[in-house]
C-alpha cells in the first residue's frame, strides 16, 4: 500500500511536517518517530535499495530546498533520512549542503538542532580523509575565515566537540589550518583553535606547548577580545593532574597576562 499511493504518502508527510514544530514536546518527538516508521515501512515494500527511491529523493530535496532554513523541525527529519540513506546520497542530490547548514549557524535557535544533523552527516560519511576535508572542512575553515561571531561561537561550544569526537583525525588538517589564520590574523579562529589544543593534549596527541608558539599564546594574552583572552589564559591554567609542576614558560605567560586584564570590568571576566 506505502509503495503505490504516494498520495497516502505524501498526506502522512505533510501531517509530520505540520506538527513537527508544536509546543507539545511529546507531540514533536511523536512525529520524528512517525517519520522513521514511514520511511522503514516504504523501504520494505519497495524492490531497490532506499537511496534510489523516487520518493524519499522527493522529500529529502523538499525538506532542503522548500522549507525554509529557519524551520527548526525539519533538521530532525533529515537526521532520519541520514541513517537509512547515508550523508554521501544526500551530497549527490544536495552537494551545497555544507555550506548551508554553516551559513544557518547565525540563528541562535537553530544551533543546537543544526549541530544534531551534523553529528549524524558526519558520523553517516563514508568518505576517505582528504574527501571529507574538501567536503566539510573546508567550507568551516571558511565560515570562520568570513562569518559572523555568533557563527564562530557556535562552531566553537556545538559543532568542533562533535566533528572532533566522530571523526578525530581532522584535528591535523584543522590545527595546521587555524594555526596559520591566527598567526596571520585572518577570520575569528583563535576559540576554535584552542578547543582543538584542548582536544588534542585530552587524547595526548601532542601538547599545547608543540602546537602554539609562546608569541601566539602573548598575542592572545593581550587580544582586544576578552573571549580570545579569557581562552588563552584557560589554556595555560588547565592541567590533566592537578599537582603537576608549573613549566616555567607557563608562569611567564601568566604574570604576563596580569597586567594587561586586572582593571577589566566585566563580572565574567573577573
Amino acid at each position: 500500500m506505502l509503495s503505490e499511493n504516494r498520495s497516502l504518502m505524501k498526506l502522512l508527510f505533510e501531517y509530520i511536517v505540520h506538527h513537527r514544530e508544536h509546543f507539545i514536546d511529546s507531540l514533536r518527538h511523536l512525529c520524528r518517530d512517525l517519520f522513521k516508521s514511514l520511511l522503514n515501512l516504504h523501504i520494505l515494500t519497495i524492490d531497490m535499495e532506499a537511496c534510489q527511491s523516487p520518493l524519499i529523493k522527493e522529500l529529502t530535496l523538499f525538506l532542503l530546498k522548500e522549507l525554509p532554513y529557519h524551520n527548526r523541525g525539519k533538521y530532525g527529519l533529515i537526521s532520519c533520512i541520514v541513517e537509512i540513506i547515508g550523508t554521501e546520497q544526500i551530497l549527490i542530490w544536495h552537494p551545497s549542503l555544507p555550506e548551508e547548514l554553516y551559513k544557518a549557524l547565525t540563528e541562535v535557535s537553530l544551533v543546537t538542532h543544526i549541530s544534531d544533523v551534523c553529528e549524524n552527516l558526519f558520523k553517516h560519511s563514508s568518505a576517505d580523509e582528504p574527501s571529507f576535508q574538501h567536503v566539510w572542512l573546508n567550507p568551516l575553515l571558511k565560515c570562520l575565515y568570513s562569518g559572523s561571531k555568533e557563527q564562530m561561537i557556535a562552531v566553537d561550544e556545538h559543532i568542533l566537540p562533535k566533528l572532533l569526537k566522530v571523526k578525530p583525525f581532522s584535528i591535523h588538517f584543522l590545527m595546521s589550518e587555524l594555526s596559520y589564520m591566527w598567526e596571520n590574523n585572518i577570520g575569528n579562529c583563535f576559540s576554535a583553535l584552542i578547543s582543538c589544543v584542548k582536544f588534542s593534549e585530552k587524547l595526548k596527541i601532542s601538547k599545547s606547548s608543540e602546537m602554539l608558539s609562546t608569541a601566539s599564546l602573548m598575542k592572545a594574552l593581550c587580544h582586544a577580545d576578552d573571549q580570545i583572552r579569557l581562552s588563552a589564559f584557560s589554556l595555560l591554567c588547565e592541567s590533566q593532574k592537578t599537582t603537576a609542576p608549573v613549566p616555567f614558560e607557563t608562569l611567564k605567560l601568566i604574570k604576563f597576562s596580569l597586567p594587561c586584564n586586572i582593571n577589566c570590568q566585566s563580572p565574567s571576566f573577573r
